[in-house]
């Protein structure tokens, strides 16, 4: 007597309760991102940073679980950041391709995996901070971004890219020349492995940061 073998079935699949939940909460983050974003565009960067934030606690228990207490710390010392810091300018100015690699935030997919949609909230939060001229504060969330990549030991990502040149681009506006020089070098080697039009573009953001710190 033959049998014919049931197909292989995730463990999403074998639990239909839990695939509603984890659908429902990607739809929520993704929809709390929309807000951070408009709110964004709309230069409500503390609005933007709350959304973004909230997005990130559906994700990530962990973060969750710190909010509240690292939301008191930033709030708390945010008024005296923009005083304390050098205020520093590239010799040719932002052209487009640094503004196309510093400034914008990243929407979401509901398809998207829930590292790859962490990666994109953290970077987002840490550009509403480059917004507002907390560079020191951005610096630490575009660290925890590149560290989530460099722990995952995946492919070159641009997203990775971006997030180290914004390091080192929070690095020179903090009077750090050395360890920015380092971050833009690293992103221009990560940079040529990607080959497309992005990917152009951030070698020629690193490359010009490269060029003025020389």
């Amino acid at each position: 007597i033959s049998t014919l073998s049931s197909p292989r079935l995730s463990p999403l699949e074998h639990r239909p309760r839990k695939r509603a939940k984890l659908e429902a909460t990607r739809r929520a983050t993704a929809l709390l991102n929309e807000r951070g974003m408009a709110a964004f565009q709309m230069g409500k960067f503390q609005e933007a940073e709350k959304r973004f934030s909230q997005a990130l606690c559906r994700v990530d228990v962990g973060f969750l679980c710190n909010s509240i207490q690292t939301s008191i710390d930033m709030y708390t010392t945010l008024k005296g950041y923009p005083q304390q810091f050098p205020a520093l300018r590239l010799a040719s100015g932002l052209n487009k391709a640094q503004k196309d690699v510093a400034l914008v935030a990243f929407g979401l997919k509901e398809t998207s995996s829930t590292e790859l949609c962490e990666r994109i909230l953290m970077y987002n939060i840490a550009i509403t901070y480059v917004k507002r001229s907390d560079y020191r504060t951005a610096k630490s969330w575009f660290h925890r971004v590149a560290t989530a990549f460099e722990e995952s030991g995946g492919r070159v990502d641009a997203l990775h890219a971006r997030t180290l040149h914004n390091i080192g681009m929070c690095l020179y506006r903090l009077g750090k020349n050395a360890d920015a020089m380092k971050f833009y070098t690293r992103c221009l080697a990560f940079s040529m492995q990607l080959s497309n039009r992005l990917g152009e573009l951030i070698q020629a953001a690193a490359l010009n940061c490269l060029g003025v710190l020389y």
